[in-house]
């Protein structure tokens, strides 16, 4: 065995530093060597919410200067168009569980008026429209493939899909809905700045 190594040295090491050198690369990307305090702030995130793409999508939801969420309604112009549109799926994203609960819109009486309704998950929860949440996280929305050579030999990377993270310098914190969702079109609604104790 010894003489195998020492006659085919140049081809093993050849062979071999490749993976080694991609495995550095792996975990210096992946686990930052300066670890940092974990996301502290609740986030609110719409999926299914396309407002910013389509002029006729009559849902939107904006903070209110006092820091409330609201569901504003806009009828579109042709009237038959509304039974294309469902209404955005909103979940609360919780820092410490790293978990995302689906939570209940309300209900549009009246699909001819415009109208403003406070989202009642919501209430008592003073929320910041913000990109960046007060202790210096922002919300990250990218695909992961169906997997590479890296992946099959580091694990990860299964199948493919949208992840959803907490993102500061350069660390990682994922975030998951409790539906599990696997398409795109993440939007950050805003981050939960005071909570009121029922």
């Amino acid at each position: 065995m010894k003489a195998f190594l020492k006659e085919h040295f140049v081809l093993i090491a050849g062979l071999a530093l490749p993976i080694i050198l991609s495995a550095v690369f792996f975990v210096s990307a992946n686990f930052p060597m300066n670890p940092i305090d974990p996301p502290r702030y609740k986030a609110v995130f719409a999926f299914n919410y396309y407002y910013s793409h389509n002029p006729e999508y009559p849902y939107r939801i904006q903070i209110s200067d006092a820091g409330v969420a609201e569901l504003h309604f806009l009828p579109p112009k042709n009237e038959a168009n509304i039974q294309h549109w469902n209404l955005p799926q909103l979940y609360l994203f919780d820092p410490q569980t790293k978990k995302g609960q689906q939570i209940e819109m309300p209900k549009i009486d009246d699909l001819t008026e415009p109208s403003v309704q406070p989202i009642p998950a919501l209430e008592g929860k003073t929320l910041s429209g913000l990109a960046t949440s007060p202790d210096g996280f922002i919300f990250r929305e990218d695909y992961r493939g169906g997997g590479n050579l890296m992946t099959a030999i580091f694990g990860g990377g299964a199948s493919g899909g949208y992840r959803y993270s907490f993102i500061k310098d350069r660390h990682r914190f994922p975030i998951e809905p409790d539906s599990g969702i696997y398409y795109g079109g993440g939007k950050l609604i805003g981050w939960v700045t005071e909570e009121k104790t029922p």
